[in-house]
């Protein structure tokens, strides 16, 4: 069994294989020892395969190199395999966004659009997040 650095997973480890012992005391320690391996490297598969992309689309800078918002949400938009979130503030209506994501439902994409509304703004914002988006 490899080393776990992480103290409160060495914790829960060491309780889980506790509570497991006083279960099933006729399980040999390589089995519960397989096990645990095999559930951790599945957790850190599915770590690796998650990401998180953060887009900036604030003041315009020519001190940091950036890509359009609108071609990373459409570019983001049409990876997306399972779940989609996006969250958006004083959202503006990008060309192509509501076909590709019709594409992305079409595909069994769960959508989850976080979006701000009038009230949300308390008036300061001309353009909300829903029409952007309609």
């Amino acid at each position: 069994m490899r080393e776990v650095a992480n103290d409160n997973a060495c914790e829960r480890i060491a309780s889980f294989v506790t509570a497991l012992s006083a279960a099933r005391p006729d399980l040999s320690p390589e089995v519960a020892a397989f096990g645990i391996d095999c559930a951790l490297e599945a957790a850190e598969f599915e770590s690796r395969a998650q990401s998180v992309d953060l887009v900036w689309t604030g003041p315009e800078t020519s001190d940091v190199s950036v890509r359009r918002g609108a071609a990373v949400l459409l570019e983001l938009i049409e990876s997306a395999q399972t779940d989609l979130i996006i969250m958006s503030f004083a959202s503006f209506r990008i060309p192509d966004a509501d076909a590709a994501l019709s594409r992305a439902a079409d595909r069994g994409v769960r959508m989850y659009l976080i979006l701000e509304s009038e009230e949300d703004s308390s008036g300061r914002y001309r353009q909300y997040g829903a029409p952007a988006f309609s």
